[in-house]
């Protein structure tokens, strides 16, 4: 399975690219929204977990160019956010996507993904 891995956090990002790759997962990696969008365009993704807040753009911003740009659903998407805000939530739940609050266990993400590939088989 192929994940695009959006965070502007490097720790953080090489952190979870490592340990998906560890788990069998093929990881691009990308450092701002506009960067994510790029590589979505260039290649086929089956998920793409994105950080909520980034520079140029957003995790928002960038869910909704794939799913209305890209015809990604939002099932293939994955936020991670220390936004919990309500305004942040209502953004973020209004596109349907599925949401972690950080600090995140990588469990959590494996479940994500793999209930994620699960609805996409469906």
């Amino acid at each position: 399975m192929k994940v695009l891995l959006v965070d502007d956090n490097v720790a953080l990002r090489h952190q979870i690219a490592e340990q998906l790759f560890a788990n069998g997962f093929e990881v691009e990696q990308a450092d701002n929204g506009l960067s994510g969008l790029n590589k979505a365009k260039s290649s086929s993704f089956d998920i793409v977990v994105t950080d909520f807040k980034m520079p140029i753009i957003d995790g928002v911003k960038l869910s909704e160019n794939l799913i209305n740009d890209l015809n990604y659903q939002a099932q293939q998407i994955l936020i991670l956010t220390t936004d919990t805000s309500a305004q942040a939530i209502f953004n973020i739940e209004k596109l349907k996507l599925e949401w972690l609050a950080k600090p995140v266990e990588f469990e959590q993400i494996l479940a994500a993904i793999q209930h994620a590939d699960e609805g996409a088989a469906a």
